[in-house]
């Protein structure tokens, strides 16, 4: 298994005033960005990195913080720029896992799943669904293999131009795979400070 990962903090978080979203204290004891290292780690996924706009803000952390691409646009930017990085910084990889900044409960159940997911169904991304019928296409592994990068980085160029900034849509466009998870509680994301209460 040769991942590594991106977690995507880039956004404005204007439901929370401003505050940077993984910086928030959840469970009483860390914050939800730290959760998300150490669980990525515990799946031996290395190295991470962290998109951001804001480098003060995650400067604590101990990763590599990576500036978006575009401005403005929302998380593809993100993705873009996680993908432009390991391809000038880490060319033998396979994979690089995607998670959004903003899961309090995420585990290594998952991430791994996501991960076997993408090795089986040798697709260019694979990303998260629930019972629910609630798709997380920031959950999501994305290959490294050189024709699939390419393609992919292209077309999120192509629809960031086309100004179409749906995640969902251009992963279908892309022919991404959905693999199916039975628990919604855990790709809950935070958006409020009462959601903090009930992650």
């Amino acid at each position: 298994m040769n991942i590594a990962a991106a977690i995507l903090a880039g956004g404005k978080a204007s439901r929370l005033g401003g505050l940077a979203k993984g910086n928030l204290i959840v469970h009483n004891h860390t914050t939800i960005i730290q959760h998300l290292l150490e669980t990525i780690k515990a799946a031996d996924i290395s190295p991470t990195i962290i998109i951001a706009n804001d480098n003060e803000a995650y400067k604590n952390y101990g990763v590599k913080i990576v500036s978006d691409l575009w401005r403005d646009i929302g998380p593809l930017a993100g993705i873009a720029s996680a993908l432009n990085y390991y391809a000038q910084h880490k060319t033998q990889l396979d994979g690089i896992l995607i998670l959004p900044c903003d899961l309090p409960n995420i585990t290594i159940n998952e991430i791994l799943q996501l991960v076997h997911a993408f090795y089986f169904h040798k697709k260019p991304i694979v990303f998260a669904a629930t019972d629910e019928n609630e798709w997380h296409p920031l959950c999501a592994v994305i290959s490294c293999n050189e024709i699939n990068r390419v393609s992919t980085i292209l077309k999120i160029q192509q629809a960031i131009t086309n100004h179409k900034y749906k995640i969902r849509q251009v992963w279908q466009e892309i022919g991404a795979e959905v693999v199916m998870f039975p628990h919604n509680k855990n790709f809950r994301n935070i958006n409020t400070h009462a959601d903090i209460k009930t992650a």
